[in-house]
């Protein structure tokens, strides 16, 4: 799990506080217009989220004193920052004047958590809070998750002490802790699922501890998940497939050497092969495995237009991997990284993308422009893109995602453009013609 910031203020440095300390500490002086009035109000504010992420209490009961709200927006961002950042004496001031424990959804928590503050957890707890209250801004994780996610090896054995349900999560905790490799957690976790349906719920259906392991070459870990009853086989044998893809060449010849799927691992070798643009390596898996397209076709394809590999696209087109799925996928990994030839070798093959049930030309266009590629928005919008299109996971259209963050990145600007002048030959296409006299 990656740092969540839900604070723009946390992310200046202690400098940059102080220098915007000064000039607030001037405009308390001399503000006294009405605009003034307001710079002052929102700076009082501001003071008292800076005195919480510092753990400066001077500087935030002088906040308070200046009459900043801590019932404001203020309270709960401070909340977060001082628990983010350790601070227990800031927290302690600010849930003992109000600040609720459940502002932003326990999201503070979620960060005490995920940094390793045990002492601030326990201070929560001792107000009442539930150890295994979900944290809505976290992605509704709990704090055993939160632990996990930030490496937090003693925290999340305090957790499970402290009585916190392992099966909260699903599982996701050990996830985490197989993904870094963390034997030492993995073992906690695993030793607190102590009836069969709890050590279930652990290691679940989709085995996905064991694949993350895998697939990031932790094979001591991988041995351990094995041994306590994860499935080599668990997800269709992914966990090789996996090791295999990414080059995880102990782990793929330990999980081997117990079993583990020689397909997969050719599968597995194949999408490595299409990352490196290794057509002679894919010759030699289709000799073993003629039919191994079939199964992989899609994946590989997906991976070597995200690569960049135009040549390892062409093959596999040629070879029949051309399904409206495997090419509308391909193109959307294609907008990722910019690859606007390989976006349109992939959809001048006529594939009928029409039918699928999302949009990989809309979709496309949306993360080509996300990520500031020009070349590719230009061959997407060229292809029937729409930029003020809705109709995807994205609450805005690609058109209002690029008002909103025009500034940002570099070529936005040149984008909505190209969107801005795609749209008007688009209504004058649509414009009807008025009868000649």
């Amino acid at each position: 799990m990656t740092e969540q910031n839900n604070s723009a203020n946390s992310t200046l440095t202690k400098g940059q506080r102080w220098v915007r300390g000064l000039a607030t500490a001037f405009m308390l002086v001399a503000g006294t217009s009405a605009l003034g009035y307001v710079v002052v109000e929102a700076s009082k504010e501001t003071w008292l989220v800076d005195g919480a992420a510092d753990g400066d209490m001077y500087q935030m009961k002088r906040a308070i004193y200046f009459g900043a709200n801590i019932n404001s927006w203020a309270g709960g961002e401070a909340l977060i920052d001082a628990a983010r950042n350790g601070h227990k004496d800031a927290v302690v001031f600010l849930l003992d004047n109000g600040v609720k424990p459940d502002v932003n959804g326990y999201f503070a928590l979620y960060e005490a958590a995920h940094y390793g503050h045990i002492d601030v957890v326990q201070e929560f707890l001792d107000r009442g809070v539930d150890i295994n209250a979900p944290t809505t801004l976290g992605g509704h994780f709990s704090m055993l998750a939160a632990a996990a996610g930030g490496k937090q090896t003693e925290t999340v054995k305090w957790l499970l002490s402290k009585g916190i349900d392992v099966t909260i999560d699903g599982g996701h905790a050990l996830e985490m802790a197989a993904s870094h490799g963390d034997t030492e957690m993995t073992k906690a976790l695993l030793d607190a699922a102590v009836s069969p349906g709890a050590k279930a719920v652990v290691l679940g259906t989709g085995q996905g501890a064991l694949v993350n392991a895998a697939g990031n070459g932790h094979t001591e870990t991988v041995a351990l998940l094995l041994e306590r009853g994860a499935d080599i086989h668990g997800q269709n044998d992914e966990a090789i497939r996996r090791a295999a893809a990414n080059n995880r060449h102990e782990t793929v010849t330990f999980l081997a050497d117990l079993g583990g799927s020689q397909r997969a691992l050719h599968e597995g070798k194949l999408i490595s092969a299409a990352r490196k643009g290794d057509l002679s390596g894919m010759d030699a898996i289709l000799a073993q495995y003629p039919d191994i397209l079939e199964t992989a076709g899609k994946e590989a394809l997906r991976d070597a237009a995200y690569n960049g590999q135009k040549a390892f696209v062409e093959t596999l087109l040629g070879k029949g991997v051309n399904s409206p799925e495997a090419v509308g996928g391909a193109v959307i990994h294609a907008a990722f990284t910019n690859q606007a030839e390989i976006a349109e070798l992939l959809l001048n093959t006529g594939v009928n993308l029409n039918n699928l049930d999302y949009s990989p030309l809309n979709q496309g266009l949306y993360i080509a422009a996300q990520e500031s590629g020009i070349e590719t928005v230009k061959v997407l919008l060229s292809h029937g893109a729409d930029p003020e299109n809705t109709d995807m996971a994205a609450s805005v259209s690609p058109l209002e995602m690029v008002k909103q963050m025009q500034g940002q990145k570099d070529g936005f600007g040149e984008i909505l453009d190209l969107f801005e002048e795609h749209i008007a030959k688009k209504k004058v296409i649509q414009t009807p013609q008025a009868p000649a006299p």
